[in-house]
């Protein structure tokens, strides 16, 4: 029979771990730099919005360049999604960015702090 500390360890070792990889990789979304795929997106809701191709390349539409490797990666998404991204092109790419990154930051929290109480009821 499991008892209420042993319970929770799961629990726990799933927290410490959701917490290590937003430490790992917030460094790669916390720059100032671009829009990333937020850019093409954006760039999507806009096009649609003018009554363009919303698979488009545009000027927010994220430009990767490596060595040796370059791409243009545009919303592929469905075109649903171009009407959803409406809402951030209300705002300042770069604030709506941020203002994503944040939502995006707390649903992902809410998600690994409730997992814990969620589970609860699925234990033997």
């Amino acid at each position: 029979m499991m008892t209420a500390a042993t319970r929770w360890i799961p629990s726990l070792i799933v927290a410490v771990l959701a917490v290590l990889a937003i430490w790992a990789e917030f460094p790669r979304i916390a720059h100032e730099g671009g829009l990333w795929d937020f850019g093409s997106f954006v760039a999507s809701a806009r096009a649609a919005k003018e009554g363009l191709n919303p698979y488009g390349i545009y000027e927010l539409t994220l430009h990767v360049e490596l060595p040796g490797f370059e791409s243009w990666n545009p919303n592929l998404n469905p075109p649903i999604s171009a009407l959803l991204f409406r809402v951030f092109d209300v705002a300042d790419p770069h604030m709506a960015y941020r203002i994503w990154r944040w939502i995006s930051i707390a649903f992902y929290a809410a998600t690994v702090f409730s997992w814990p109480a969620a589970s609860e009821g699925c234990r033997p």
